[in-house]
């Protein structure tokens, strides 16, 4: 994820992957100034969910690891562009 467009200063972008039920399988290193997440392998094909969030926004997760609400830490927002490479579109995989 690359920011174009910063409105209020805050942290650098957080790229968070999850499953459809929710679980958090992967997340961008939050050191980085532009979310990157590399040669994560997907275990099936399914409908996952990318979520772009400031630094400092983060998941909060059950004991199954499981997403079930957000703590903010502040009110940054950002434009940004999304790349996905070596991935089927959704379109593909319906009958």
């Amino acid at each position: 994820a690359e920011v174009t467009r910063t409105y209020i200063a805050g942290g650098a972008p957080q790229l968070l992957v999850f499953n459809q039920s929710g679980r958090l399988l992967t997340q961008s290193n939050p050191a980085e100034i532009q979310a990157l997440i590399e040669g994560l392998v997907i275990p099936e094909t399914d409908v996952y969910f990318v979520a772009i969030s400031p630094q400092g926004t983060t998941p909060v997760l059950d004991v199954q690891e499981l997403i079930v609400d957000w703590q903010i830490a502040d009110n940054s927002s950002f434009d940004y562009t999304l790349t996905l490479t070596g991935v089927t579109p959704y379109q593909a995989l319906m009958p």
